[in-house]
């Protein structure tokens, strides 16, 4: 393809973006992310990503290599989606907030969309290609900053000009000779808002994220949360967006997300119904939605440390029921949360926990919550 075809084709992919309600596209080649494989070894040399997270060589070749989507790859289109919806969560202490990224499935939406671009660039210009979203396919942050299509800030998300960081990225891998967006010449200049309010210091300098520390990490996977965390959890029920909260960037943009996304579940759900919630209730719940997607005692478990530091003494009845879980780590973090939520009226419920608790993780946590309502006399 020519130039002037290039351009020609570059423009209409723009114009079929925009019909779809994408907020902006940019283009880059399809080689490999050498400084991306190099820069996750370092994280993980440093311990900065969790066993359990760390790619095998087969993920992480295919996460850093387009030409792995589609072996003809020359061209990749990255593209993103605002999920800046404006809502405000509720002041409601008994209602535990999701991070605005996830109030609905953006990823889906995202990828639906590029899909019927996708379609279209095969009608019109012959064009094979494959499209998607989540970094679990390809890693689309490194591919939106060699594209232009925004910049990295300090707390390693990507900032679009426009619509700032809450936005969710896709790509479309083609076979089309498009000729790549140079790179934005932008950056955070001095400005460290995120890392001096990350709440676990998790941001442990400029583009490095410690996972064991992010609030955002822990809260999808099973787990004891540590207790320095859940110290500043605060009404979290999944994720984080803290960071992006005070960042400059985020300031006056315009609530550009879709009227109507699929699987929105809002900014927040009440903290009772999430930590008496069976599989059933959960799964039709977070339906199609991340949360979802997600080990729902996870998610049941978020709830209770949220109940914890909620003062809502109405959670108190929820959080004892928890107490006889099946699940250890549910009966653990009740322990935690009963204790920090009611002080010394917790104690004959623990003492009466501590008497069958068999679990060692579980025993020893109602034995230190049990320790802390003692305190209260």
């Amino acid at each position: 393809m020519d130039a002037a075809k290039q351009q020609e084709a570059k423009r209409r992919i723009r114009e079929l973006a925009r019909a779809e309600g994408i907020g902006a596209v940019g283009f880059t080649g399809a080689a490999p992310l050498e400084e991306t494989r190099r820069h996750l070894a370092e994280a993980i040399a440093a311990g900065y990503i969790p066993a359990g997270s760390i790619p095998s060589e087969k993920t992480l070749e295919r996460i850093v290599d387009p030409g792995r989507r589609l072996k003809t790859a020359r061209t990749v289109v990255t593209a993103c989606l605002s999920y800046n919806t404006g809502e405000t969560p509720p002041g409601d202490a008994g209602m535990g907030i999701i991070a605005p990224y996830t109030r609905a499935n953006f990823y889906g939406e995202i990828k639906s969309r590029l899909a019927n671009v996708a379609s279209a660039m095969g009608e019109e210009f012959g064009a094979t290609s494959k499209v998607s979203s989540n970094y679990v396919s390809l890693a689309e942050k490194p591919l939106a900053a060699r594209s232009g299509l925004g910049f990295y800030g300090k707390n390693g998300i990507i900032i679009h000009p426009g619509y700032g960081s809450f936005i969710v990225l896709g790509e479309i891998v083609t076979d089309l000779e498009i000729e790549p967006d140079p790179p934005l010449d932008m950056d955070c200049g001095e400005c460290t808002a995120c890392i001096r309010a990350c709440p676990t210091g998790a941001i442990e300098k400029p583009g490095w994220v410690n996972r064991k520390k992010c609030i955002q990490y822990i809260s999808e996977r099973r787990g004891s949360i540590p207790h320095q965390i859940r110290d500043v959890w605060g009404n979290r029920l999944y994720g984080c967006s803290t960071c992006q909260d005070v960042c400059p960037f985020n300031r006056d943009i315009p609530a550009a997300a879709p009227e109507a996304p699929s699987a929105h579940v809002g900014g927040a759900v009440p903290l009772a119904e999430v930590i008496g919630m069976g599989e059933a209730d959960f799964t039709r719940k977070f339906e199609g939605n991340q949360i979802g997607m997600r080990d729902a005692n996870a998610i049941r478990r978020n709830a209770i440390v949220a109940a914890g530091n909620s003062g809502a003494r109405a959670l108190a009845g929820p959080l004892t029921a928890c107490l006889n879980d099946l699940d250890p780590m549910i009966r653990g973090h009740a322990a935690w949360a009963l204790a920090a939520l009611t002080g010394g009226d917790a104690r004959p419920a623990l003492e009466s926990l501590l008497k069958s608790e068999w679990e060692p993780e579980a025993r020893k946590e109602t034995q230190t919550a049990l320790d802390a309502a003692a305190r209260f006399f």
